[in-house]
């Protein structure tokens, strides 16, 4: 289980078109914040236990691109 955060304005867009010919846009930091917490489980019907929790500031990597540009991501990246 884990959460990832950063700001927009840490994000930067770049615009590309995928190969079906439709635009895409990919969002990407590398200064994200994270928390992850590892379970486990001894059997199949056993409950989950956390084991471990690791956690990064302002240095975890997170990238997402869909269809739609991010409104709130501002920097877009230009292939001069």
């Amino acid at each position: 289980k884990g959460e990832i955060k950063c700001r927009p304005e840490d994000l930067i867009r770049a615009d590309y078109t995928d190969p079906d010919g439709d635009a895409a846009f990919c969002h990407n930091t590398e200064t994200a914040s994270m928390v992850l917490d590892v379970y486990e489980r001894r059997t199949p019907f056993s409950p989950m236990k956390k084991i471990e929790t690791f956690t990064s500031a302002a240095a975890a990597h997170v990238e997402f691109a869909g269809r739609a540009a991010d409104p709130a991501v501002k920097t877009v990246f230009l292939d001069i």
